[in-house]
């Protein structure tokens, strides 16, 4: 009964905090996915005190588990998760959310894979996405990897120009290397 009272405290931005709080007492790693409900709420509320919860209740490599075994709600939230408590070992779970066949997964998987820290990881990742099969994937991968500035993604952009077949992805590519 304490763990459904203290879910019920999600319901209003007024008692958050104070339902975190106890979710995190009682320890119950499921409470996870209801702060991040809450937390995806469009209330304007302070939601530091979700973020705090989740992370002590070990969301990050709870994201993993999600991810591997649920549908496609629960791993487009285990995506945002990934998102919000960015780490590289999200890398490989973040790039099968880029090409998933399930629309809201595939955004919020190209979303959070390009917030995440651009290490030599991620920009390994990125590189990989050049070559997905949708034109939205390897065009966010473009827009990344031009940011970048690092000869291998500069070389990566190059290669991918060469057998870009679409228009406005080609001229965007040629646009990131003029711009180098």
């Amino acid at each position: 009964m304490k763990y459904e009272k203290a879910i019920a405290l999600l319901d209003s931005p007024d008692t958050w905090c104070q339902g975190a709080k106890k979710l995190v007492r009682l320890g119950d790693r499921a409470a996870v996915l209801p702060m991040l409900r809450a937390y995806e709420s469009r209330a304007e509320a302070d939601k530091l005190c979700l973020l705090d919860a989740m992370e002590e209740l070990g969301a990050s490599s709870l994201s993993h588990e999600l991810f591997e075994a649920t549908g496609a709600d629960e791993r487009r939230m285990a995506v945002h998760l990934m998102e919000l408590f960015f780490d590289d070992s999200h890398l490989p779970y973040l790039e099968l959310a880029a090409v998933d066949e399930d629309d809201k997964v595939r955004r919020q998987g190209l979303r959070s894979v390009a917030t995440q820290r651009q290490t030599p990881a991620w920009e390994a990742t990125m590189i990989r996405l050049l070559d997905a099969e949708r034109v939205d994937t390897r065009g966010e991968a473009v827009t990344s990897l031009a940011r970048r500035r690092t000869d291998t993604a500069r070389e990566a952009l190059r290669r991918r120009l060469e057998v870009e077949t679409d228009p406005a992805l080609r001229e965007r590519l040629a646009e990131a290397i003029v711009s180098d």
